[in-house]
């Protein structure tokens, strides 16, 4: 499993902690053990969330109305829009909504898809707690003394 490492050290570490009461996390992923796994490691954390299988359907969740601070999303999936696709409309449509990205492909494929990287905050899979962590820091600045 790609974030298995991640949600090992979030039991371990911050089962309990409450770092981030009433914060919402819309989790996006197509895989379902993916997903899953995504959302214990948020929920372990704090986080209330929220899942879509399709950054489709992610953003019909979006324009309803629920009030989201971050959208954590896998970068390839079926459906019309992609993890970037939805991050530029998040971007265009919700600019006080945060966004992740995180992908296990490997930079060749990424490179692809050239006009989106570095607009972004990208994780790659596996990845660690401490590297959650960074990204969020960055964000959010949940975890600093």
């Amino acid at each position: 499993m790609a974030i298995c490492r991640a949600i090992q050290e979030s039991n371990r570490n911050e089962k309990g902690l409450g770092v981030a009461k009433n914060f919402k996390v819309l989790v996006v992923e197509d895989d379902d053990e993916v997903r899953q796994s995504a959302v214990l490691l948020f929920e372990n954390m704090g986080f209330d969330i929220e899942e879509s299988t399709t950054a489709d359907e992610a953003l019909v969740l979006l324009k309803s109305g629920s009030d989201f601070n971050l959208v954590f999303s896998d970068v390839f999936m079926p459906g019309t829009l992609s993890g970037f696709g939805l991050a530029n409309e998040c971007a265009r449509s919700f600019p006080e909504i945060k966004f992740l990205l995180a992908s296990g492909h490997p930079d060749e494929e990424l490179k692809k898809l050239d006009d989106w990287i570095g607009r972004y905050n990208l994780l790659h899979n596996p990845f660690t707690l401490e590297e959650l962590r960074a990204e969020l820091d960055k964000m959010f600045a949940f975890f600093k003394n």
